[in-house]
């Protein structure tokens, strides 16, 4: 049998116009008309005349869309005039005005002859600027491999050959690139290649008058400008190394102290960059860059005796085995220890801790691991039950109850403010035990836990043999699980399932 249609009722064709193109198709169905598909939701608006799309097209908003549609970009049409319509929505009204955007237009031969004068002796965007306003640069491109044009390769000079090997070592990047104006990096780092150059390893020296200059400008303006106006020989990378190098700070310059020193001298070889914490004044960079000044090395790879110490201590001492690997901290035995699947005794339970379980457990629960910052909640969970210890009770209260029959119904879960204790999802499985629905209609929203009336048992008795749970629309306030549990109570049965029972007993 096919799946049974409902009459629309008039409430719900209400909660359709109300709702139907204000919220999604698929909310709507689930929070508003359950009894009925999404494809009978759909028909239903169309044979009231609700559409999706919200308002009408306005005639501003049409005079605007046939001004604009073949002068600008839909995006740009959709930002500055359209901002209430979509993407899909103007290009369907466009289509259904019959707006379409013109072709490009072609190329005329004074644009070609331009293109055949000037492409490969000046600049793309020079020409594009000068000459072709009209066109864009992928535009230019195409149109020159159409025309076969291509940027000429000229040949290197002696003159630019011994610039480059004058200048391509001690030289980088624009600074270079400025040397031979009319190459590319590309084309120098080419040419250099060929000619069997690389650029230095070692560091050119800094100058005192380039130091003082770093010094004097470093955190006034930014990176590129400085190494533009005042440091052109050198690099934005190698001004940033040289100043991690100096401990330069943007916001002033913070002498390291003795004790600081101190400090790095002794943390730094335990810890590496995890010693950040005892430096608030000080980042990774500048941390280890005045290790390496003072000739200090970070920890590395465990050797074989510490890992023996670690193995043999760590699951007698925990942590506190610490102390017996002098250049490791504890938060780097405790990473070791787990890497290597090694566990730690456990630890015992303080009075201060059995006292905070023993207030808070039977009130949160394990959510009183908060409180607990060593213990897990499993632990706390494994302690409670050892201590007999009883959780928050589960069981609904009275009060409760009367709050989910008389909320629920009206608010749905967002009654869950009136009930702290509870989830959301209990408080739905809650309320589908007791037959409560959200309705959000309070003129017709009603509770489904009232008692059966002796009407409602006559109409369902009469009704259920011939229509079976169809006879719900007939029954206000009862849905069809409850209707069909009814019916069970009372051994009704639909003829349609007694026949089809019938069929299956051999005669």
């Amino acid at each position: 049998m096919g799946k049974e249609q409902h009459e629309w009722i008039a409430a719900e064709m209400m909660l359709l116009e109300k709702y139907y193109g204000q919220i999604s198709t698929q909310r709507l169905q689930r929070e508003y008309l359950p009894h009925h598909s999404l494809s009978a939701i759909k028909h239903r608006a169309k044979l009231l005349g609700l559409r999706l799309g919200g308002d009408a097209w306005s005639g501003q908003e049409i005079a605007l869309l046939e001004k604009y549609y073949h002068q600008i970009s839909l995006d740009e049409l959709q930002q500055r005039h359209l901002p209430h319509r979509s993407r899909n929505a103007i290009k369907s009204r466009a289509g259904l005005l019959k707006l379409t955007i013109p072709n490009k237009p072609s190329w005329t031969e004074s644009e070609d002859a331009v293109l055949y004068q000037h492409y490969g002796q000046q600049a793309l965007k020079e020409i594009q600027t000068q000459y072709l306003p009209r066109r864009t640069l992928v535009a230019i491109r195409a149109r020159a491999k159409i025309l076969k044009l291509a940027i000429p390769v000229y040949a290197w000079s002696q003159s630019e050959n011994a610039l480059l090997k004058k200048h391509y070592d001690k030289l980088r990047g624009k600074t270079l690139q400025a040397k031979l104006p009319k190459r590319t990096m590309a084309a120098i780092h080419a040419q250099a290649n060929k000619l069997g150059l690389s650029h230095s390893k070692a560091e050119i020296e800094w100058s005192d008058e380039e130091i003082t200059l770093l010094k004097q400008y470093y955190g006034q303006m930014k990176l590129p400008e400085l190494q533009r106006r005042y440091l052109p020989q050198r690099t934005v990378s190698g001004i940033q190394r040289f100043v991690c190098l100096l401990q330069l700070s943007r916001r002033a310059l913070i002498p390291w102290s003795p004790e600081e020193e101190a400090m790095l001298r002794q943390e730094y070889p335990r810890q590496g960059r995890g010693c950040l914490h005892l430096f608030p004044l000080r980042n990774q960079t500048t941390i280890a860059w005045k290790a390496r000044s003072l000739g200090l090395i970070a920890p590395r790879n465990w050797s074989a005796e510490e890992v023996a110490i670690l193995q043999r201590e760590y699951p007698q001492q925990g942590q506190a085995c610490a102390k017996l690997l002098p250049k490791r901290s504890t938060e780097t035995v405790c990473a070791k220890a787990r890497q290597l699947g090694l566990n730690a005794p456990p630890q015992a339970w303080t009075e201060h801790e059995l006292e905070i379980l023993r207030r808070e457990y039977p009130l949160q629960g394990s959510r009183c691991h908060t409180l607990l910052p060593r213990r897990s909640p499993g632990a706390i969970r494994a302690q409670a039950t050892g201590l007999q210890i009883p959780g928050p009770e589960r069981s609904w209260s009275e009060q409760e109850l009367n709050i989910l029959h008389h909320e629920y119904p009206r608010q749905g879960t967002a009654c869950r403010s009136l009930l702290p204790k509870r989830s959301k999802q209990a408080i739905q499985v809650k309320a589908q035990k007791l037959g409560l629905y959200f309705q959000p209609n309070p003129d017709i929203a009603v509770t489904l836990a009232e008692a059966w009336t002796e009407e409602e048992t006559v109409i369902l008795k009469r009704e259920y043999p011939r229509q079976g749970r169809a006879c719900y629309l007939l029954l206000p306030g009862r849905t069809k699980a409850a209707v069909q549990k009814k019916a069970y109570k009372l051994r009704l049965f639909h003829q349609t399932e007694t026949e089809e029972n019938s069929e299956l007993v051999p005669g």
